[in-house]
């Protein structure tokens, strides 16, 4: 992807933060936007098949519905960025809800309730098990010194757990289908009764519980208690394929149905916190619903990105949401961060990269094309060419890089193996040509392109291919990879490659000819994508989100932070400066990486379906898309601003501080220097007339400290340069240092 021009951030003066406290999107409009101001996605802990939880304290209690090996999980939740499972308890059969009183936690686990103490969170552990004949516990709730159960069939059981040690069943209430879920408030017990929709209870009288009214609301799932903004005279089920339905009980004897809202597919289960309701559509993600008029619920947000969830609960501003794993949301502004502009694309859209003022995007299904966007005006993207690309038949296409004159495309026979590099001169955007083609033995899965050599993850290696002459490209090079290579990043004398069994290898590639293999990092699940930004290396794992790497000694790479994405990754990922931007199916997941130990979640871009690429151009970022219907498109938005809080002075640079080595060289050097604070960084390479030759830093921003990149003695189009005097120009706000260069041939 190409490299970015973060902006830069004005000095606060007290006033002006308060204005942007009061404020948060007027500052920015213009040229960025804080994504940390809508809802987004914050930590996980991953859990086969989380079935319901609940919040207490800095602790989460998870029903873990895998048997025999689930039970309950306790999750320390005090930083929720990183929940931490803490504590477990082993319990056969399928988990369902819970409740907790004091020291315990009741689960209806399959056809019992466990008493479980949780004194110590790291410790549970089971005091008691109430396992009556035929029940079916689906969900408990507690008031005062009795626990109901929902007992499916059954009806509701109820509990005296006056001695948590020794529960006892006292009382039974038969209910006309099936008790699913429900709740207690004072006297009245409300039961989400399946078919049989409400059933309302008076339990006085815990002993004899009895049914004193109900309403057929169609196939009720889930319910909630009323909202102190509704006079508490009001439930709200969660009905399955009528969706969310506000009950006025009032009259607890003449239920009556006040408002309801379709929530598109099947509603699961539902959480009321002040005005809004929170509901599971199991099949479409998180609906916030505005509940303040019970009479005509209005949807205020839709997360579509996490399906197959199976409840939520909501606590100090975070929505918990259980299914694969437990998800924590910031869903303190419900509202999405609009696009800016997109453009459809005629086909499946596959991966693309960006030069200057377009985008070339790969899409298509056995025959490829390459769709050249004009994203000169990036509110009003315009698909402007569509060009073949000879692409074998058998072979999916599955990366593309550009430079200022050429596409470089890899591809590759998934069932057959083989592939290749396709390269398309696209000196004229508007009519692209093809150039030259290589194959290679395996399925070419990515690419890196520096100077007049590509870089390519193929199968069980790293291949070296010579594209000094585009119309003749060969492969020059290999290195052996202990797995399925599928990306590779470069960053001075050597190739960071996403191996599927090794996590990153690194490959020595000064002599581009001989790479040769130095370490290897295994990272949990399949890294599919890598980039290098100074010091460090970004690892994108399927199932395990970020991974970071440093490599200041690229001999000892070390694993120093990482944080998990809230779905599967789509294997998307750009890295600026401060943030790393990483595509998955719910959109794009913003990372501040500006402390690499502690990369953290800060914001989220929703795409209406799964993201699947992202680069970073200006003070936009550029996503592709997949759609249901196997078409796809490019998305544009805002990139996210840098540094918001942390107000930036103007630094001036160490003198002398530009350093060159080795010096003369011959083929390759590396350029230090040496930043106070943050700030933008030109450095350019100049021949004896005064003509620029290659650009090294294009403006970007840098955090404070020093940096190194190289030249490799070519000029921007990846031609070498003769022997002579060059210099390096770096321009650092109204500083500039120069240092004299000797290339020798």
């Amino acid at each position: 992807m190409v490299s970015s021009r973060p902006v830069r951030r004005l000095s606060c003066l007290v006033f002006l933060w308060t204005c942007l406290l009061a404020a948060p999107f007027a500052l920015h409009a213009q040229d960025c936007l804080d994504y940390s101001d809508y809802w987004h996605f914050v930590g996980a802990a991953w859990i086969a098949d989380a079935n319901e939880v609940l919040v207490a304290g800095e602790y989460a209690y998870v029903a873990d519905a895998v048997n025999p090996t689930g039970g309950l999980k306790v999750v320390d939740i005090s930083d929720p960025m990183h929940p931490q499972i803490v504590g477990s308890v082993a319990a056969s059969g399928t988990s369902r809800g819970l409740a907790k009183a004091g020291d315990h936690v009741y689960l209806a686990n399959h056809w019992r309730m466990h008493v479980i103490n949780v004194a110590d969170p790291t410790d549970p552990h089971i005091v008691a098990t109430v396992d009556p004949p035929n029940i079916a516990a689906r969900d408990v709730a507690i008031y005062g010194q009795y626990a109901y159960l929902a007992s499916g069939t059954v009806g509701v059981r109820v509990i005296d757990i006056s001695d948590p040690n020794d529960p006892q069943e006292v009382g039974l209430v038969n209910t006309p289908d099936m008790a699913q879920s429900l709740t207690v408030v004072g006297r009245f017990g409300y039961v989400a009764d399946g078919g049989s929709g409400l059933q309302i209870l008076y339990l006085r009288f815990p002993q004899r519980p009895k049914i004193i009214g109900s309403i057929d609301t169609g196939s009720a799932n889930a319910i909630a208690p009323a909202s102190p903004f509704a006079a508490n005279q009001f439930v709200y089920v969660a009905d399955a394929e009528n969706g969310l339905v506000v009950v006025d009980v009032s009259r607890p004897s003449q239920p009556t149905v006040a408002g309801s809202v379709d929530v598109q597919a099947y509603a699961e289960d539902v959480v009321i916190s002040g005005r809004n309701a929170y509901v599971i559509d199991h099949e479409r993600g998180l609906k916030i619903i505005d509940v303040l008029d019970p009479n005509n619920p209005q949807i205020i947000l839709a997360v579509d990105a996490f399906t197959g969830m199976n409840s939520c609960t909501f606590d100090d501003g975070l929505v918990y949401l259980t299914g694969q794993g437990l998800l924590v949301l910031d869903a303190g502004h419900p509202a999405h961060p609009a696009s800016l502009g997109s453009v459809s694309m005629p086909s499946l859209t596959r991966r693309f990269d960006i030069d200057d003022d377009y985008a070339f995007v790969l899409v298509g299904r056995n025959n490829f094309t390459l769709q050249t966007v004009d994203i000169a005006t990036p509110s009003d993207p315009d698909l402007v060419q569509s060009t073949s690309v000879p692409i074998p038949a058998a072979h999916d296409a599955t990366e593309i890089a550009v430079t200022a004159s050429h596409a470089y495309v890899v591809h590759g026979d998934f069932n057959n193996g083989g592939g290749g590099l396709q390269i398309m001169d696209i000196t004229d955007p508007l009519d692209p040509q093809v150039a030259g083609a290589s194959s290679t033995p395996g399925v070419a899965r990515g690419l890196a392109v520096d100077g007049g050599h590509v870089y390519i993850a193929d199968e069980a290696s790293l291949l070296v291919a010579d594209v000094s002459n585009p119309d003749d490209p060969q492969i020059i090079g290999t290195a052996p990879t202990p797995g399925v290579a599928l990306d590779v990043a470069l960053a001075g004398d050597f190739a960071y490659v996403a191996d599927s069994l090794a996590g990153v290898q690194v490959v020595d590639v000064t002599f581009p000819d001989t790479p040769q293999p130095v370490t290897a990092v295994p990272l949990p699940g399949s890294v599919c994508k890598v980039a290098a930004a100074g010091d460090h290396v970004y690892a994108l794992s399927d199932l395990h989100g970020l991974q970071v790497l440093n490599v200041a000694d690229p001999s000892d790479p070390q694993l120093v932070g990482a944080v998990d994405t809230p779905d599967v990754a789509g294997c998307g990922l750009a890295v600026t400066d401060y943030y790393a931007y990483v595509s998955d199916l719910g959109g794009i997941q913003i990372i501040d990486i500006s402390t690499p130990s502690n990369p953290t979640i800060i914001g989220t871009a929703s795409t209406p379906f799964a993201a699947t690429d992202v680069a970073i151009a200006g003070n936009h970022m550029f996503v592709t898309r997949a759609d249901d219907s196997n078409d796809g498109g490019l998305e544009v938005f805002w990139r996210q601003c840098a540094n918001l809080r942390t107000p930036v002075r103007p630094a001036a640079v160490v003198l002398n501080s530009l350093t060159a080595y080795p010096n003369p060289f011959n083929p390759r050097l590396s350029l230090s220097f040496e930043l106070p604070e943050p700030n933008e960084a030109r450095l350019e390479v100049y021949d004896v007339r005064g003509s620029r030759v290659r650009v090294l830093l294009a403006g970007d921003w840098l955090a404070g400290g020093v940096f190194t990149t190289s030249w490799n003695g070519r000029d921007d189009r990846g031609r070498d340069l003769a022997s002579g005097v060059y210099f390096a120009r770096l321009r650092v706000g109204a500083e500039v240092l120069e240092r004299k260069l000797v290339l020798l041939r």
